[in-house]
């Protein structure tokens, strides 16, 4: 297998967990929503914040390596 195509693997995995995590997370806050105070919602903003920057990058990374195999 080619490195643009193992990358391009690589990446739709990781688009795909990165997608199911922010998901669980929001229903788990969802259920939670009344129990989950203080500290522990700073913790959640922080957590669902690096996810959605973690996703981003890999979709930044994604388009990358589709733009290099059509080159």
């Amino acid at each position: 297998m080619s490195k643009s195509k193992n990358y391009l693997l690589k990446t739709r995995i990781m688009i795909i967990i990165e997608v199911a995590l922010i998901i669980i997370t929001m229903v788990l806050y969802l259920l939670l929503k009344n129990v989950v105070a203080g500290i522990y919602i700073s913790i959640f903003v922080g957590c669902l914040f690096l996810w959605v920057l973690l996703f981003i990058l890999t979709f930044n990374l994604y388009n990358k390596v589709k733009n290099i195999k059509m080159e």
